[in-house]
C-alpha cells in the first residue's frame, strides 16, 4: 500500500434492507472512483449478509453477530436488543483494534452508545465519520425519553471527524443543532437505486396511489387514509411491513370498517416484486408527518419515472421543488394532501413531473456521492498526525 493510500472501513451491521443496499451502492461507487492503491476499502457487517450485497469490488469482514428477530414479548425484545447492541459494539472495536492501522471508520448505522463508542474508536487510532440518514429517529423506544436519545446522538456526532447528510437543508439543520462544536457536515446526493428501471409510460388516471416501505406512524398512514374521503374513485396500495402490531390492527380496522379502497400488503416486499408494484402506480405518496431525513422510497419512485406527492418535512419538499418531480402538499392534513394528489394528476403537471423523473434517474448517480465522500476522506487524512 502506498504512503498516500487511505484505509477505510464501512460499518453497516444490517444484513439486508435499506442500509445494506445504500452501503453496497456507495461502496461500489467508491471502488470505481479510486483504485485499491489509493483507497483500501472494507465492509464490516453481519455474518448473515444477504447474497445480493456480497460484492467482489471490496473486502468484506462479515464478523458481527446476527440480529435476532422473534420474541415472546416486549421485555424479551428489549433485553435481547440491549445485549445484542453491546456485543456488536465490542465486536466492532475488537475487529478494528486487530487490523493494521485504519484511517477512517465510516458508520452507516449509529452505534448504541454513540459518544462512548466513537470516543473508543478514536482512542484506537481511526477517525470515525458517520452518514446521518435521520437527523432524528423515525420513532423513539420510549417517547417520554426522546430528549435522552437526542442528546446521546448529538454527543456522539460531535466526536466524529465528519458527518454526511443528503441535502443542504439537512446539513443546515444538523449543524444548527450541534452548535459550534459540530464537525464538518457534508451534503452528498442520494443516488437512484441500481437495478430499478424507469417505466416507459407510467399510468396516470388509471393507476393506484402507492405508499411504499416499512409502515411506521411517522409515515402518515392515517393521514393518507383520511385523505381518501376527498379522493373518490382513487385506490390506494399500502405495500410494506408494519412492525408495530397496534398500528397494523388500527389500519386493518379502518380499511374494513370504513370500506376504504385500499389493498394492504403487510409484509417485507422482496426485490422481485418491487418493479410490478411501482409499474401499476400513478403516484407515489409520501405523507410523512414527522421526518428529518431523506427518503429511499422517493428515489425508488424517481427510478421508475413515477411522480410523487409529499408533505413538506425533512428533505422531501426541498428536493421535490428543486427537481420538479411532483407536488408538495400545502399542509400535513387530509384535504391539503388530497388537493396535492388531484393537482399532481393534471395531465400537463403529471407529464412534466414524469419527464423530470426520467431525466433525473439518468443523471442522479452514486458517483457524485462517492466523489464527495472520497474528497472528505482525503481532507481528514491530510490532517492526520504521523503514526
Amino acid at each position: 500500500m502506498s504512503a498516500r493510500s487511505i484505509r477505510a472501513v464501512m460499518v453497516t451491521p444490517s444484513a439486508f434492507g435499506g442500509h445494506a443496499r445504500y452501503t453496497w451502492e456507495l461502496m461500489t461507487a467508491l471502488r470505481a472512483a479510486a483504485p485499491p492503491s489509493d483507497l483500501d476499502l472494507t465492509l464490516l457487517t453481519s455474518v448473515d449478509l444477504a447474497p445480493e450485497f456480497r460484492a467482489e469490488h471490496y473486502a468484506i469482514a462479515d464478523v458481527l453477530p446476527p440480529l435476532r428477530r422473534t420474541f415472546a414479548n416486549k421485555l424479551e425484545w428489549a433485553a435481547s436488543r440491549s445485549l445484542h447492541y453491546a456485543r456488536r459494539e465490542e465486536a466492532v472495536l475488537r475487529w478494528v483494534r486487530g487490523q493494521a492501522p485504519i484511517d477512517i471508520v465510516h458508520y452507516q448505522e449509529p452505534p448504541f452508545a454513540p459518544a462512548l463508542h466513537f470516543r473508543r474508536v478514536r482512542a484506537a487510532g481511526p477517525h470515525p465519520v458517520a452518514t446521518v440518514h435521520n437527523v432524528r429517529p423515525h420513532s423513539y423506544p420510549i417517547p417520554a425519553l426522546r430528549w435522552v436519545n437526542d442528546v446521546s446522538a448529538h454527543l456522539g456526532w460531535r466526536q466524529c471527524a465528519a458527518l454526511f447528510v443528503h441535502s443542504p437543508g439537512l446539513r443546515d439543520q444538523l449543524a444548527s443543532e450541534l452548535g459550534r462544536r459540530a464537525p464538518p457536515v457534508v451534503p452528498i446526493p442520494h443516488g437512484v437505486w441500481t437495478g430499478h428501471r424507469v417505466a416507459s409510460s407510467p399510468p396516470r388516471g388509471e393507476g393506484y396511489l402507492l405508499l411504499f416501505g416499512v409502515m411506521r406512524r411517522n409515515k402518515g398512514v392515517h393521514l393518507m387514509l383520511d385523505s381518501l374521503r376527498h379522493l373518490p374513485g382513487k385506490r390506494l396500495v399500502l405495500a410494506g411491513a408494519i412492525p408495530e402490531p397496534s398500528l397494523a390492527r388500527e389500519i386493518r380496522h379502518r380499511i374494513d370498517s370504513e370500506r376504504l379502497p385500499v389493498e394492504l400488503l403487510d409484509r417485507f416486499v422482496p426485490e422481485a416484486e418491487i418493479a410490478p408494484i411501482f409499474a401499476g402506480a400513478s403516484l407515489a405518496v409520501l405523507p410523512y408527518v414527522d421526518f428529518v431525513a431523506q427518503s429511499g422510497v422517493l428515489h425508488m419512485a424517481i427510478s421508475y419515472g413515477i411522480p410523487v406527492v409529499v408533505t413538506d418535512v425533512g428533505a422531501l419538499g426541498e428536493q421535490v421543488r428543486r427537481e420538479r418531480i411532483g407536488t408538495v402538499a400545502a399542509a400535513a392534513e387530509p384535504s391539503a394532501l388530497a388537493s396535492a394528489v388531484v393537482s399532481a394528476l393534471e395531465p400537463a403537471v403529471y407529464e412534466a413531473a414524469s419527464r423530470h423523473c426520467v431525466t433525473l434517474a439518468r443523471t442522479l448517480s452514486w458517483s457524485a456521492a462517492a466523489q464527495l465522500t472520497l474528497e472528505e476522506y482525503r481532507r481528514i487524512c491530510s490532517c492526520r498526525s504521523p503514526r
